[in-house]
């Protein structure tokens, strides 16, 4: 519930800032999927510490540890990515 509502929030926050043509950090287009990498690696990762159950495999992480690493990593480098990026404006069709 609560990564639901912030990447509403970062979604809303960069909409407002494409109509106003003005982007600031996690606004612009592709930042809301690369934070929702990041919140649900942290998320992975913290429920599989407290799991009881699982075997640990390589310097006492899980395989979804791990996982929840490359995924966090993956979701910074798509942040970077897209704050150097610049957007495009897409052409408005007339309906007809």
């Amino acid at each position: 519930m609560v990564t639901c509502s912030i990447l509403y929030g970062v979604w809303r926050r960069s909409h407002k800032a494409e109509k106003a043509g003005r982007y600031r950090f996690l606004t612009k287009p592709g930042s809301t999927f690369s934070l929702m990498f990041i919140l649900y690696a942290i998320m992975r990762f913290s429920l599989e510490a407290i799991r009881d159950d699982n075997p640990f495999e390589t310097a006492g992480l899980t395989i979804a540890q791990i996982l929840s690493i490359g995924l966090g990593l993956l979701g910074i480098a798509l942040v970077v990515l897209f704050s150097f990026a610049k957007p495009e404006r897409l052409p408005t069709t007339s309906a007809k």
